[in-house]
């Protein structure tokens, strides 16, 4: 089994309800044998770091994070947010501090699920995919894309989920055509982590789950992506994904990491995929 915490937009100095959602995530890092933490981006509101020794690094990640449950590996995806600031500096923060997981702007890591199934990460960076390009230079999302297909093609784990801070109705086709949607669907990725929207909400499409959390530190119910989610609260709170064998459980919860919603579903590994 494969348990892991996924937080979204959460970097505000403990202010909002950062601090509030963060006793949750350690209660329920607790109550389901978290492995790691996965964060969807927006790491540092509302304009990133400005280096390694930003003293963000301590107000909003060591100071509020700092108990034991919470002692894990964060493998943490990039927001429009964070590159208004240093995104380089999110990636060599790793060398400073070993719970942050960021081995470039881009990434994908493996996970044994149990001795028989296997789950890939891959970890984007959707805003040189996005409308929000314009914040970065030299975006080149032509070559993050080739590097996606590239990942997910030769793959044959159980499980391939992807992350990104974007919904997938918010990132563009490039001129060849191909989006990140179009991608998944062709590689079989059952599931898509995302945050951007301050929400909790659940969507279905082409059998991929797109799990969107983004209440790390507050939520807004204004925000809508999802033309007909299965499960939407405008509640601060994160997302719990358990993976066992085959089958998958997402659960939301609130700032108490009590549960608001919980849904379970069964997979078939991409090898066996028509």
């Amino acid at each position: 089994m494969l348990s892991f915490l996924i937080l979204g937009d959460w970097g505000r100095r403990g202010h909002s309800d950062q601090a509030a959602v963060a006793r949750g995530l350690a209660r329920a890092a607790r109550r389901y044998d978290a492995d790691f933490v996965i964060t969807t981006g927006d790491n540092f509101r509302p304009k990133g770091v400005s280096g390694v020794l930003d003293p963000q690094w301590h107000d909003s990640f060591d100071a509020v994070y700092d108990v034991p449950a919470l002692d894990l590996p964060w493998y943490a995806s990039l927001g429009d947010r964070c590159h208004r600031g240093s995104t380089r500096a999110q990636v060599e923060y790793a060398k400073h501090d070993l719970r942050w997981r960021m081995p470039g702007p881009f990434y994908s890591i493996n996970k044994r699920v149990d001795d028989r199934t296997h789950a890939q990460f891959v970890v984007l960076d959707t805003t040189p995919l996005s409308n929000d390009r314009n914040l970065v230079q030299n975006p080149e999302p032509q070559l993050q894309m080739y590097w996606l297909r590239n990942m997910l093609a030769p793959s044959r784990s159980d499980w391939k989920i992807v992350v990104g801070h974007h919904a997938l109705s918010t990132l563009r086709a490039e001129p060849e055509g191909d989006d990140v949607s179009t991608v998944l669907r062709q590689f079989g990725a059952q599931a898509y982590l995302c945050g951007y929207d301050e929400t909790l909400q659940l969507a279905s499409q082409d059998g991929i789950s797109e799990v969107l959390s983004g209440a790390g530190a507050g939520a807004n119910a204004a925000t809508d992506q999802a033309a007909d989610p299965i499960y939407r609260s405008a509640t601060p709170g994160f997302a719990v994904v358990t993976l066992e064998g085959l089958q998958m459980t997402t659960r939301f919860c609130d700032a108490d990491g009590d549960e608001l919603f919980t849904q379970t579903r069964d997979t078939k590994p991409y090898r066996q995929a028509a």
